[in-house]
């Protein structure tokens, strides 16, 4: 694993590609009880995480 952020494999590169893609295929199936978050560990925002956090809270209570 690459330790910069611009590096291919790097955590930041891998979150901000494939977390979006995660989260619009969660949403395109509606709300599940999904039981897992997604988390961008490098702490970098990506768009749409805050959004797809609350819905994944609100469909398991």
């Amino acid at each position: 694993m690459a330790s910069g952020g611009s590096a291919f494999n790097s955590t930041y590169n891998y979150a901000s590609h494939i977390n979006p893609e995660i989260a619009k295929t969660i949403k395109a199936n509606e709300k599940a009880r999904t039981g897992w978050l997604i988390v961008d560990y490098a702490g970098y925002p990506w768009p749409g995480y805050d959004d797809i956090v609350s819905e994944i809270i609100d469909s398991n209570k």
